[in-house]
C-alpha cells in the first residue's frame, strides 16, 4: 500500500516536469499525427408530447441539439434546411409521423442518422425516450429512456443526460 509521503515523493517530480513550459508536452504533441474528425450527418426531429406546449418542446429539442453539437461526433443538419427540403419535396404527413416516415425524411435531407424522441406519461411519471436511428437500414442504433417526476421547466437536465447517454458520452447525473 502506497503511503501519502511515498505518493508525493513520486508525484511531485512528475508534476514539476509537466509544468515546465514545453518540457514533455512539446515532444508528445509534435509526434502525434492529426487525424481528420469524421462527423456523422444527423437530423434531429422535434420531440413529441401531447400535453407539453410546442414552445417548451422546441426548447427541450434545442437542449438535445446543443448536446449533439457539443459532442463533436455529429454534423447537425440545420432545422431550416430540413424544413426547406421537405417543403420542396412536398413531403406531406397527416399529423401522424411514424419511424418509417422519419427515416424517409432523413433520406430526403441526406442524413445518415436521425434522432427522434417522445415524452409520455406512465402513471405520475414522465418517460423521456430518445432514439438514434440509422437512415440506411431503418435500424434503431441506440435507445435511451429516462424517468422524470416534476414540472416541465425542470426537464432540461434529464433530457440533456438522456442525450449524452444516447450518443455515448456519459450523462449519469440526470436527477
Amino acid at each position: 500500500m502506497m503511503t501519502t509521503r511515498r505518493f508525493f515523493r513520486c508525484a511531485i517530480p512528475w508534476l514539476l516536469a509537466l509544468s515546465a513550459p514545453g518540457a514533455i508536452a512539446a515532444t508528445v504533441v509534435d509526434t502525434l499525427p492529426l487525424a481528420p474528425i469524421v462527423r456523422t450527418s444527423v437530423a434531429l426531429f422535434d420531440l413529441e408530447c401531447d400535453d407539453i406546449p410546442p414552445t417548451a418542446l422546441r426548447i427541450l429539442t434545442d437542449v438535445i441539439r446543443a448536446e449533439l453539437v457539443r459532442s463533436d461526433r455529429f454534423a447537425l443538419i440545420d432545422r431550416a434546411h430540413v424544413q426547406k427540403i421537405l417543403a420542396e419535396q412536398k413531403f406531406q404527413h397527416a399529423g401522424i409521423v411514424t419511424e418509417a416516415t422519419m427515416v424517409q425524411m432523413g433520406e430526403l435531407i441526406g442524413a445518415k442518422k436521425i434522432v427522434t424522441g417522445r415524452i409520455g406519461w406512465l402513471g405520475k411519471v414522465r418517460v423521456i425516450t430518445l432514439q438514434l436511428i440509422d437512415v440506411a437500414t431503418g435500424r434503431v442504433d441506440q435507445l435511451e429512456a429516462t424517468d422524470f417526476v416534476g414540472e416541465v421547466e425542470h426537464m432540461r437536465r434529464p433530457v440533456r443526460a438522456a442525450t449524452q447517454r444516447l450518443i455515448g458520452i456519459g450523462g449519469f447525473l440526470d436527477l
